[in-house]
C-alpha cells in the first residue's frame, strides 16, 4: 500500500523559489513500513499528526529513502530513529546513510531508480505491483509532467529530461516531490 502521509508544495514567485516543502509517502507492504523523504521542519508537525492519523508509529518505519539530500526533503529524519536511511552516494551530505543504487531491490518489489538531473544523486523508488514512481524531485510537481519541463533548480537540463522521460514510460502513477499521487494511465 502506497499513502502519502504529506504532500508537499513549492512556492514560487517572478521565478524565484520561496517556499518549499516535500511530500512524505509511506510505502506498507509484507510487513515492513518505508518512508521516501521527511519534508521540511515547517511541515514537522503535519508529518507528525498525519503518521498518528495513519496509525504509524515513528520507531516502526523500517527505512527511509532520501530521494536527494535538500534540507526541505531531508529536516523530519531524526523523527525516525530505528530506521535505516538509504540514499544514492553522488548526493554530498554529513547525513549518515547506506548507499542505494539504480535497479537495486531494497524490499521485495521496491527497487531504487537513479534519476539524476536535479542532483547528481536523486533517486526515485518504484514500487512494482503499483506501477507507481515516487519521483522525488526528478518530477517536482505535476505541472512539470504537463508543461514537459525539468526541475527549474537543475544541474543538467538533458539529464533531467532523460530521468523524467524514464519515470513516465515505467509507471502508471507518479507522486512527484512536492504534490499529491497523480494517475497517468486514466
Amino acid at each position: 500500500m502506497i499513502r502519502v502521509l504529506v504532500e508537499g508544495y513549492l512556492r514560487r514567485e517572478n521565478g524565484q523559489l520561496l517556499e518549499a516543502h516535500s511530500t512524505v509517502t509511506a510505502v506498507i507492504q509484507d510487513g515492513f513500513i518505508l518512508l521516501v523523504d521527511t519534508s521540511s521542519k515547517e511541515y514537522r508537525n503535519k508529518l507528525i499528526d498525519n503518521l498518528n492519523n495513519a496509525e504509524i508509529n515513528a520507531e516502526d518505519v523500517d527505512a527511509v529513502v532520501l530521494t536527494h539530500s535538500h534540507e526541505d526533503h531531508t529536516a523530519n529524519l531524526d523523527l525516525f530513529p530505528n530506521a535505516e536511511v538509504m540514499m544514492h552516494p553522488l548526493e554530498a551530505s554529513d547525513i549518515s546513510y547506506s548507499p542505494v543504487h539504480d535497479n537495486e531491490e531494497i524490499f521485495p518489489g521496491i527497487r531504487i531508480l537513479h534519476t539524476p538531473g536535479h542532483t547528481a544523486g536523486s533517486v526515485s523508488v518504484f514500487v512494482e505491483n503499483e506501477h507507481c514512481i515516487i519521483a522525488g524531485d526528478a518530477i517536482p510537481t505535476e505541472s512539470n509532467i504537463l508543461k514537459n519541463l525539468p526541475p527549474g533548480i537543475n544541474i543538467d537540463r538533458d539529464l533531467a529530461m532523460a530521468s523524467m522521460h524514464r519515470i513516465l514510460s515505467m509507471a502508471d502513477c507518479v507522486i512527484p516531490g512536492h504534490g499529491n499521487l497523480i494517475n497517468l494511465r486514466v
